[in-house]
């Protein structure tokens, strides 16, 4: 809501400045905010922007030689998501690909965006877990021509973190 009203009031007082301009003088302001992208401006982007990879830790399961060690959520710049199942004996299995929803997309960017620019979980780590599944975060921004991790490890406790992973899950179900 906080969000909504930012947008309108912005929207309302460059209205109100460039309704009092000339034809000449309104050419030469500027956007309101010129580091956000439009989604199709990024989805017309090529490769891959966030990798989510899960590694199930623990003890082995000698009963089952095949079992699932792994999950990796890949999101590429046009919106599609695939998903792959890592398997002790078989492998890497592709568990199929869709397409997320523009809001879906924008959040993913967002919280990648952020996290790189703000470094937002250097230093984060949950102490009291010792198995489970850890993961990994890696985004390939536009500033960049190689992936930036940008966070791996344990993530419980972490709103942000576990509400990226599963809205990424939300597609294969």
């Amino acid at each position: 809501m906080k969000r909504l009203f930012v947008v309108l009031l912005a929207c309302v007082m460059i209205f109100a400045f460039t309704g009092c301009m000339d034809d000449a003088s309104v050419s030469s302001v500027a956007p309101a905010d010129s580091s956000t992208y439009a989604a199709d401006d990024l989805r017309s982007r090529d490769g891959v922007m966030l990798i989510i990879s899960s590694t199930i830790e623990g003890p082995i399961d000698y009963y089952n030689d095949d079992r699932l060690t792994g999950i990796t959520y890949t999101i590429d710049w046009d919106g599609t998501i695939t998903k792959t199942s890592n398997y002790m004996t078989s492998g890497d299995v592709d568990d199929g690909m869709a397409e997320l929803s523009s809001e879906d997309y924008m959040t993913v960017y967002e919280f990648a965006e952020d996290a790189y620019i703000n470094d937002t979980y250097r230093g984060y780590f949950e102490n009291d877990v010792i198995d489970g599944s850890t993961y990994g975060f890696t985004y390939y921004p536009a500033d960049s021509s190689e992936g930036v991790q940008i966070f791996g490890g344990y993530c419980y406790s972490n709103d942000s973190l576990n509400g990226i992973i599963k809205l990424a899950g939300s597609y294969f179900r």
